[in-house]
């Protein structure tokens, strides 16, 4: 198996994956795994009516 790759490596961060976010965003809003076992918590935890 081998492949030539062409063209330019960007330098800097690499780029946020999707899974990234959410764990940002779960940490941010300050929400556990022991809150996700109550849903009405859950909600009232992670709802967010204005988006960013």
């Amino acid at each position: 198996m081998s492949l030539n790759v062409y063209g330019y490596k960007g330098r800097g961060r690499p780029q946020k994956v999707w899974n990234d976010c959410v764990k940002e965003d779960i940490r941010r809003k300050g929400v556990d795994s022991d809150m996700a076992a109550d849903r009405d918590v859950w909600r009232s935890s992670t709802y967010c009516a204005e988006p960013r």
